[in-house]
């Protein structure tokens, strides 16, 4: 499937929709986006959230021509759709909200992705910042944070992929990434 940009991405999931444009296959129908409000008022946890906004993401990603399954092979897939919307965004305005919903979103599912090949094994698990930003934590010392990484390659672009992150942090788990001295 084609890249369709990030006009057809708000389109389908913020519900700016005419009477002629489908959202999830019917005009006026809800969007996904408040599907995802209702979803996210249930999430009492970190991970219950996490959970929500990784799923979510796999949805939008196939709307977009992109598949996504937490699999090792799939972050690279991510890397080029948050490619993609980075070249979007230069000709896209989007609202801060529609933003912090997108970065949440792949940053779930980044951190989904990470938590499932390796690092719940290793013994992390999904924690809360205090300004409610969720990140991945094993103990004080080990901490990622995969939200912040996919905010750093849709605003610095290619150079600050996640699928490198992603593959170090399944090596720091793993203990085969060397510790700084």
């Amino acid at each position: 499937m084609e890249w369709q940009g990030l006009e057809v991405f708000l389109s389908r999931w913020f519900g700016e929709q005419d009477d002629e444009t489908e959202c999830m296959g019917q005009p006026g129908s809800p969007t996904p986006m408040d599907v995802w409000v209702q979803e996210e008022k249930k999430c009492h946890t970190p991970e219950e959230t996490a959970a929500v906004f990784g799923g979510l993401a796999v949805s939008v990603a196939k709307t977009l021509g992109f598949e996504l399954d937490f699999s090792k092979e799939s972050v690279a897939s991510l890397e080029k759709l948050l490619d993609f919307i980075y070249m979007d965004l230069k000709k896209t305005c989007l609202a801060q909200q529609q933003m912090d919903w997108m970065i949440n979103l792949f940053g779930c599912y980044l951190g989904e992705s990470m938590l499932g090949n390796g690092l719940k094994e290793a013994g992390y698990y999904w924690a809360r910042q205090e300004d409610e930003t969720l990140f991945l934590k094993k103990d004080e010392k080990n901490q990622i944070f995969p939200i912040n990484k996919v905010f750093k390659q849709l605003t610095n672009g290619p150079e600050d992929g996640v699928n490198s992150f992603f593959k170090i942090g399944l090596m720091i788990a793993e203990g085969k990434f060397p510790a700084s001295k």
